[in-house]
Order: structure tokens, then C-alpha cells, then sequence
């Protein structure tokens, strides 16, 4: 008799049932599953929050290219403070780095999935969810702030965006990796 594997509380998987699919690892399609439905509970409000803080930061610098040619002082000024508030946005990455190191601990002793699986899963929606944010983020504050006018300028900037926050989501779960969880 074949004995089914569970991946979670949220689904379980039957091995058996995989049988047309390409062996990707310990039931890849359930782990993603199981990740997806985890992330957007816990971040449901943060595109709510992108959009208020994208328009606040807007409404600061509306129209401020048209207003002054020669405005690096006050482009720097945006750049920083996009910059800061995609780093202090990310800076909550260390605690829930912390608390999914705490789970993912559990779930591996009890073989639920491989590390190579629920890695690969974590960081392809953890990746998504950031180019979502930048997104967002960057239609408001290019837009509103009149940063330029062609479609280049508002993919390099939105790339620059994504490429920063990336950065610092790494970082910050870095770090929150090594740190010793205090809680435990």
C-alpha cells in the first residue's frame, strides 16, 4: 500500500495523482498552493497602504519638473524618500523572516516538503508581491510628480524601483535569518 504525503494543513497531496506532470520536487503544485493562499492572507492590506503612501508622496512633489527646470535638489528629494519608504516597508521582512524560519523548521522535521521546494515557492511569490508593490508605487509617483513623459522613463524608473526593494527585501530577510528569534 502507497502512502500519501501531507504538505501542510491546507492540502494534501497525493503523489499518485501527479502521474502526467514532470517530477519538480515533494508536490510542488500543493506547496505553491499552500504559500499563495498563506501570502495574501497576511498581506492583504499592503496594497492599500502602497496606494495611500504612493499618493501622500505624490500630492508632496505634484508637478514639480513643470514648476522648476533645473530640479535635481528636489528630484533627489523624491528618490529619497521613495527610497526610504520602500526600506522601511520592507523592514517587517526580518520578523516574518524569523517567524517562517520558526515554522518552516517544524514543517521540514515532520517532512511536509522538501528545501529546495518551499524556498523556490517562498521567493517566487515573495518576488511577485514586490513587483506588485512596485508597480503600484511607481504609477502614482511617477505620474503625479510629472517625472517624465515617455514610457521609457517610467519603465526605467519603475525597474529602479523594483530592483531597490528587491534589494532590500533580500537584505532584511537576511537578516532576519541569521538574528536568533527571541521569542522561542
Amino acid at each position: 500500500m502507497k502512502r500519501d504525503r501531507g504538505v501542510g494543513l491546507l492540502f494534501h497531496c497525493d503523489l499518485n495523482c501527479l502521474v502526467g506532470l514532470p517530477d519538480i520536487g515533494h508536490c510542488l503544485y500543493a506547496v505553491f498552493g499552500t504559500v499563495v493562499i498563506a501570502s495574501l492572507g497576511a498581506s492583504s492590506g499592503v496594497g492599500v497602504g502602497i496606494v495611500i503612501m504612493g499618493i501622500v508622496i505624490g500630492t508632496v512633489f505634484v508637478n514639480f519638473a513643470k514648476d522648476d527646470p533645473s530640479h535635481s535638489s528636489t528630484t533627489l528629494g523624491l528618490l529619497f524618500t521613495v527610497a526610504l519608504f520602500m526600506g522601511t516597508k520592507n523592514m517587517a521582512a526580518i520578523s516574518a523572516a524569523q517567524a517562517k524560519t520558526r515554522l518552516f523548521v517544524k514543517q521540514r522535521n515532520a517532512n511536509f516538503y522538501r528545501t529546495y521546494t518551499y524556498a523556490l515557492v517562498e521567493h517566487a511569490m515573495e518576488v511577485l508581491f514586490i513587483l506588485a508593490d512596485a508597480v503600484l508605487f511607481s504609477v502614482l509617483i511617477f505620474w503625479l510628480t510629472g517625472l517624465g513623459d515617455s514610457a521609457s522613463a517610467f519603465f526605467t524608473f519603475m525597474l529602479i524601483i523594483f530592483l531597490f526593494a528587491l534589494c532590500i527585501y533580500v537584505l532584511f530577510t537576511t537578516v532576519g535569518i541569521f538574528i536568533p528569534d527571541q521569542s522561542s
